[in-house]
């Protein structure tokens, strides 16, 4: 987890913070969201969390 964690040490630089798309796709994978679940990313920049989360409930609900 540290050497997962560390690449985000250098970010912030200029106010920026661009969170490393392996760190969301863990966060994802650990909250394990539903397919009635509201998922919220008021900080969303790019909206990494919010299509990664989405992909994730389409592969869950895969038939």
């Amino acid at each position: 987890m540290n050497l997962l964690l560390s690449q985000l040490s250098t970010a912030g630089k200029n106010g920026q913070f661009r969170t490393p798309r392996h760190i969301i796709r863990m966060i994802v994978e650990l909250v394990d969201p539903d397919i009635n679940d509201r998922i919220c990313d008021p900080a969303c920049g790019t909206a990494g969390f919010l299509f990664t989360a989405y992909r994730y409930i389409l592969r869950k609900y895969k038939s």
